[in-house]
C-alpha cells in the first residue's frame, strides 16, 4: 500500500474495481463453490454437497510445492467458469510469491501481471479492510472468493510501529530497552478482532474466504504436532473446512518433470463426513487434470505400494457401462459360447485370462460379438481422448461420484437409530 494512502481508501479502489453491472446467475439458495477438482469437491462436500458454500473461510494448509496455490487459483479459475460474470474475486499476494502465468494457462489473468495492479496487504488490519470492501460491493446477484496468500505474509500495525521506534533507538544511539509487552498485536488482533468479525459479515454474504498457510516445523519438545502455521487456535475455530496438501510424487516426461500428484486431506470439516481426503493431478502447463484424476480413482490405477506409479491395468480400461468385466469365467463362458473352444485349445493349453484376452483380441476377422459383451478396450490416455473429444466430463463425473458415495455406504455404522422416534 502507498504510503500516502488510507486503508478506507485502498478499500475504496477494491470496491470501485470490483463493482460493474451483471446479469443474475442464481437458481439455488444456497451458492456452492467448486474446487475445480471433483475428488477435491466430494472430499469438502461431507455427503452435503459437492465443493464448500458460500459465507465461510477455509484454509489451505501446506509446505512448499505442496499444491496449496495451485488450488487457490484452479478455484477462482473453475468458478469463472461456472458462473460467467457473476462471479468476482480478489487475490491478495501479500508475499509477492505467486508466479501462476494464468493468462496463458487458462485464459483469464487471475493476479495482474503488473505488480502495481495487484492487491497486496501488508498488515492484518489492511487485510480485514480490503476483505470487507470485497463483501461489500458485490451485488445482490454476484459472488466472489477472496484469496489471501499468506496469512504468514503479513504484519500488524502494532508490530510495525515497535520496529520504527526500535530503529529510532538504534539510530540514536540509545541502549534503553523498550518498555511493554514482546508479545506481538498480530496473534491479539487475529483472535479478537479480524477472524470473530469477518466470520460474521461473511455468513450473510455469497463470498467465500480461502486463506493459504504456510507450514513450520515446531521446535516445542513438549508438542504432539510436528506443524505448525499462522493463525493459532482463532483459524482452526473460524474455519469451515482445513484443507492439508502434501506433494506425493513428481511426474516426469523423459528427464523432465512436468507436475506432481498431491494429496489434499481435510484435517476440519463442518460436514457430517469428516477427515475425507484425495489425490489428484496437476501439470504446470495445464493444471489440475480433473479427467485424468477421475479416471485413476475410478478404475483404481494407482496405490502407494506401486509408488503412485500407473498398474499394468491402465494398458486396458473398459468405459462401456455394460461391458462384462473380463474374468477367467466370464471369458471362458464366451469362448464355449461361440464355439471357439477347438480354435483356442489348438493354441493355447490352459484357460488363463490372459491367453484368453490375447486370443479373443487377436481373431481375424475379429469376432463382431467381443466388443459388444466386453466393450471397448483403451489405453489410460486413449481413454482420456476418447472421452474428451466426445464431452463425456459429466458422465465420468456422475461416475466418480457414485464410486465415492458408494464407499461412503460401505464404511457406515448402519446401525438401529440410538433413540426412538418421538410422537
Amino acid at each position: 500500500m502507498p504510503e500516502n494512502e488510507s486503508l478506507e481508501e485502498v478499500a475504496e479502489q477494491i470496491a470501485d474495481k470490483v463493482k460493474k453491472p451483471r446479469k443474475p446467475v442464481f437458481t439455488d439458495s444456497e451458492i456452492v463453490f467448486t474446487l475445480g477438482c471433483d475428488l477435491t469437491d466430494l472430499a469438502a462436500g461431507g455427503g452435503l454437497r459437492y465443493g464448500i458454500p458460500a459465507g465461510c473461510i477455509i484454509n489451505f494448509v501446506g509446505d512448499k510445492s505442496s499444491g496449496k496455490t495451485a488450488q487457490a487459483v484452479e478455484t477462482i479459475v473453475a468458478n469463472h467458469f461456472k458462473f460467467g460474470n457473476a462471479f468476482k474475486w480478489v487475490y491478495d499476494d501479500c508475499e509477492t510469491g505467486n508466479t501462476f502465468q494464468t493468462k496463458e494457462k487458462y485464459g483469464i489473468e487471475v493476479i495482474p501481471e503488473d505488480p502495481k495492479k495487484r492487491v497486496k496487504s501488508k498488515t492484518v488490519e489492511e487485510a480485514f479492510c480490503n476483505i470487507r470492501a470485497f463483501t461489500e460491493s458485490l451485488k445482490e446477484d454476484e459472488c466472489g472468493i477472496y484469496v489471501l496468500d499468506s496469512l504468514d505474509g503479513l504484519t500488524s500495525e502494532e508490530q510495525n510501529k515497535r520496529a520504527d521506534t526500535r530503529y529510532t533507538r538504534f539510530v540514536k544511539g540509545s541502549d534503553k530497552e523498550m518498555e511493554g509487552s514482546y508479545q506481538m498485536g498480530k496473534p491479539k488482533y487475529l483472535s479478537q478482532e479480524f477472524f470473530p468479525q469477518l466470520h460474521d459479515r461473511l455468513s450473510s454474504t455469497k463470498v467465500l474466504l480461502i486463506i493459504v498457510s504456510q507450514t513450520r516445523s515446531v521446535i516445542d519438545p513438549f508438542s504432539f504436532k510436528k506443524y505448525s502455521r499462522a493463525g493459532g487456535d482463532a483459524l482452526d475455530f473460524y474455519c469451515h473446512s482445513i484443507f492439508y496438501f502434501a506433494n506425493l510424487i513428481r511426474l516426469k516426461k523423459g528427464e523432465s518433470v512436468i507436475g506432481h500428484i498431491l494429496r489434499a486431506l481435510l484435517e476440519k470439516s463442518k460436514t457430517p463426513l469428516p477427515y475425507r481426503k484425495c489425490d489428484f493431478i496437476f501439470y504446470f502447463d495445464y493444471g489440475i487434470d480433473n479427467t485424468g484424476s477421475n479416471i485413476d480413482y475410478l478404475y483404481s490405477l494407482r496405490n502407494v505400494k506401486e509408488g503412485y506409479k500407473l498398474l499394468e491395468r491402465a494398458n486396458a480400461i473398459t468405459w462401456d457401462a455394460d461391458a462384462k468385466e473380463k474374468t477367467v469365467q466370464t471369458l471362458k463362458e464366451f469362448i464355449e459360447t461361440y464355439n471357439l473352444i477347438d480354435e483356442y485349445k489348438a493354441a493355447y493349453k490352459d484357460y488363463k485370462k490372459s491367453d484368453m484376452i490375447e486370443f479373443l483380441e487377436t481373431l481375424n476377422p475379429p469376432h463382431e460379438a467381443y466388443a459388444q459383451t466386453f466393450g471397448t478396450s483403451r489405453t489410460r490416455d486413449e481413454l482420456i481422448a476418447y472421452i474428451e473429444a466426445n464431452g463425456l466430463q459429466p458422465e465420468l463425473t456422475k461416475r466418480v461420484r457414485d464410486k465415492w458415495e458408494a464407499n461412503e455406504q460401505a464404511v457406515k455404522t448402519n446401525r438401529a437409530p440410538k433413540f426412538p422416534a418421538r410422537t
